[in-house]
């Protein structure tokens, strides 16, 4: 008898909870370093406001230097990411743009793509990973190619 393995490629179980489940494991995850808005949807330093820092996202910008470097690698001369600007106090004014960044996974919107002859699925960005050094996270970031296909050893 053959048995099909199946491949599973969502890991959300409701889409309506994606966003304050994550943002709550964010906050246990991290007591001492943030605290978590669920209300406004917004993770902060736990030490916020701080004496001159200032933000990393406005005017529809985000500005923080590890995620602009990793950015500007593929976008020649950028001097910023395009933050959303559309779309509801959860999406607007805090995920990468959608219209810009497409299939980013952090995008305010998951795309859907099930053909299994393009490569339009959702996707973890080096920027994206390095905005959490912006945020004070030690980050070790390594590139690696990944089609998709796991590899069994």
């Amino acid at each position: 008898m053959s048995v099909a393995a199946q491949v599973v490629k969502k890991f959300i179980n409701d889409p309506e909870t994606v966003v304050p489940e994550a943002l709550a494991g964010v906050a246990a995850a991290h007591p001492g370093l943030v605290r978590v808005d669920l209300e406004k949807q917004l993770v902060l330093r736990a030490d916020a406001p701080v004496a001159g820092k200032v933000g990393l996202v406005s005017g529809g910008q985000y500005t923080g230097q590890f995620a602009v470097a990793a950015y500007e690698e593929t976008h020649d001369g950028a001097t910023f990411i395009p933050v959303e600007q559309d779309g509801g106090s959860g999406t607007a004014g805090s995920h990468w743009d959608e219209q810009a960044l497409i299939n980013e996974l952090m995008t305010g919107y998951i795309n859907g793509d099930t053909s299994t002859t393009t490569v339009n699925d959702n996707y973890l960005s080096k920027f994206s990973v390095m905005s959490l050094a912006d945020l004070g996270y030690k980050v070790t970031y390594s590139d690696y190619a990944y089609d998709g296909t796991p590899t069994i050893t």
